[in-house]
């Protein structure tokens, strides 16, 4: 059985506001209306409140980045999905009835809604024999528990208080009109009901930086330290004079657009001087370097190399090698894993709803060039069992590379039908002419 303090509001989670730059409890941020419907329905609150992960999209450019990022490369390349079956190619053109979104669109946003909150919720209802299937907010989405700990029913909580109850849909057939909610998350240890985002653990940096970027605005408008002060000697002026000049000074010498103008101060009274003395000389650069070591842990815990966001390290030149290689390691090791996760999840959704076996894979960012594959494809070509039949043929190469069946054009006079770079060249074994093996190795 559940505790029963799970169901209460935690008071060690923060939320951040944005437009005042304060920090509250977590149930601050919950509208009361909202707040009464969950108690009233026993819902459990999660550890984050749901307003304040998008408010760190918002907060800090850097996670906004890398959330886009990780998302566009997990799904926008686009799918694969093994199946003839009508039903379910007609759903799949049409998921539900805004004709002008498709199953990508649906992917794509349940893919963005994961990584914000490391969980992702799909609304399912059948209407005779239409089904249909709409992205769920996951803002909105509450949990409640029954007596042995099992989501008895899902929630669906606006600010205004109004709540809308949806079936946990758990595989097989879809009754006629029940409105049924779909979920994926990862695991965590801070809760067994709701997402945890990894990135949680950058939060400090963010709030840090958006103080930092708040500052440099602050200063950069003058309302920081002034950068300098006006002293006057060997003259008297009267409380007019004194504010004349400070108007005249804030007039025509604050803020950004009035930087670098010349200033001309004439004292009439014999002996009289004007000095300026500095007081801030430049904008800290502590505070730049404090910002930049924020930005490189932000996007260290989203796993995102640094070269893809723009960023040059020390260890060398940002090479076009490099490069492809912080990419091959970003898909390899960053994306790959949760493609692998969200493909499985629709994989076994599909199969349930359409009782068919359905295989449903996002295509992954290609890393590799023409001449990448060149020499793969060859090689392939030319390694045989048993039976001589290779790992590829030409044909099956032509199809994956969306060239014409047969090829257009002459063969160059290359009456044995071979390829013209086909002649061995003794001792030699390069990458450019792969077929030129020494006689020792090819033979």
């Amino acid at each position: 059985m559940p505790d029963n303090n799970i169901q209460s509001i935690p008071d060690k989670v923060y939320i951040f506001n944005t437009a005042k730059r304060d920090i509250l409890p977590a149930s601050a941020a919950i509208p009361l209306e909202a707040k009464n419907a969950l108690t009233q329905y026993g819902c459990v609150i999660p550890p984050i409140d749901r307003a304040f992960l998008p408010m760190l999209e918002a907060l800090d450019p850097t996670h906004k980045s890398s959330i886009d990022v990780k998302s566009i490369a997990t799904s926008q390349k686009g799918y694969k999905c093994s199946s003839n079956n009508r039903k379910l190619n007609t759903f799949l053109h049409k998921p539900n009835y805004d004709s002008f979104k498709t199953f990508q669109d649906i992917v794509d946003a349940f893919t963005y809604e994961f990584y914000v909150y490391d969980e992702a919720y799909l609304e399912l209802i059948r209407i005779a024999d239409r089904v249909s299937i709409f992205n769920t907010p996951v803002r909105y989405v509450y949990v409640k528990v029954n007596k042995q700990g099992r989501i008895d029913k899902y929630c669906y909580v606006t600010d205004d208080g109004e709540v809308v109850e949806f079936e946990p849909y758990n595989g097989g057939e879809l009754k006629n009109g029940v409105r049924y909610l779909v979920g994926m998350r990862n695991y965590n240890t801070a809760s067994y009901f709701y997402g945890y985002p990894a990135y949680m653990s950058a939060l400090e940096a963010m709030l840090e930086n958006s103080y930092i970027r708040r500052y440099g605005t602050t200063f950069f408008n003058n309302n920081a330290t002034p950068d300098k002060a006006l002293i006057l000697k060997g003259t008297l002026m009267s409380k007019e004079n004194k504010e004349s000049i400070k108007n005249y000074m804030t007039d025509n010498y604050k803020g950004i657009d009035n930087a670098h103008r010349l200033l001309i101060i004439t004292l009439d009274d014999e002996g009289s001087e004007a000095d300026f003395v500095d007081i801030s000389s430049s904008f800290n650069s502590s505070f730049l370097e404090e910002y930049r070591k924020n930005r490189d842990e932000i996007i260290a815990v989203h796993q995102i190399p640094p070269k893809l966001m723009g960023i040059t390290v020390a260890s060398g030149l940002s090479t076009g090698t490099d490069t492809i290689g912080s990419l091959r390691d970003f898909v390899e090791r960053t994306i790959a894993p949760r493609q692998n996760k969200i493909s499985n999840f629709f994989s076994t959704l599909l199969s349930e709803i359409f009782a068919l076996d359905v295989k449903f894979s996002l295509l992954q960012v290609d890393t590799t060039n023409d001449k990448d594959d060149a020499i793969i494809n060859n090689i392939y070509a030319n390694i045989v069992d048993d039976e001589g039949k290779p790992v590829k043929t030409v044909t099956e190469i032509r199809a994956e590379k969306g060239y014409p069946v047969k090829p257009e054009g002459a063969l160059h006079g290359n009456n044995n039908k071979k390829a013209p770079n086909t002649g061995s060249v003794p001792g030699q074994n390069t990458y450019e002419h792969p077929n030129d093996i020494d006689s020792a190795r090819g033979r």
